[in-house]
C-alpha cells in the first residue's frame, strides 16, 4: 500500500512542477522576477512531495 501511495505522490510532485511552469509563464509575463519566484515556489513544493513519495517506496 505504501508503494502505491509513494508512486502517487511522485506523480503529484511532477504535476505540481509542470503546473508551476505553466503558471509562471502565464502570470509572470511582465516580470522576470515574478516568473522565477512562481516557478521556484512550485518547484520546491513539487520536489518536496516527490521526495515524500520516494521515501515511501
Amino acid at each position: 500500500m505504501t508503494t502505491v501511495l509513494g508512486v502517487i505522490l511522485i506523480g503529484v510532485g511532477v504535476g505540481i512542477g509542470a503546473v508551476g511552469r505553466l503558471t509562471a509563464r502565464t502570470y509572470g509575463r511582465n516580470s522576470t522576477g515574478r516568473r522565477i519566484g512562481i516557478w521556484l515556489l512550485c518547484f520546491a513544493a513539487g520536489v518536496g512531495v516527490a521526495t515524500a513519495g520516494f521515501a515511501l517506496i
